[in-house]
């Protein structure tokens, strides 16, 4: 899906961490996404919509979505979605498209 190279969290980067405040929030959204991932996986990833939007790790791991992408952008969200999927050892990286819809970069068809 995303490779996770320097290059890709660069923008994001420049963009907001050098004010430690943002900074650190950009790493507690990332510790919670990653925490709220692996409650999500063990849950079922192919859950209806409609039950997912009731999963409370589900919701902590879209409000860490959001948050990364308010303070990084859309590359940083792709960048912390190839990390969580390599962490956790996931085959099918096509979920995270469904997971954070409209958070991560377009790609192209």
């Amino acid at each position: 899906m995303y490779e996770i190279r320097s290059h890709l969290i660069e923008p994001a980067l420049r963009r907001s961490p050098s004010d430690p405040e943002k900074l650190a929030a950009f790493i507690e959204a990332w510790e919670t996404a990653k925490a709220a991932y692996s409650q999500v996986l063990k849950d079922g990833l192919n859950r209806p919509d409609a039950e997912l939007a009731r999963d409370d790790a589900y919701r902590q791991l879209l409000q860490a979505g959001l948050r990364i992408h308010r303070i990084g952008g859309s590359e940083a969200v792709g960048v912390v979605s190839a990390y969580l999927e390599r962490c956790h050892k996931v085959d099918d990286t096509r979920h995270f498209q469904r997971l954070w819809n409209g958070l991560l970069p377009c790609t192209s068809h």
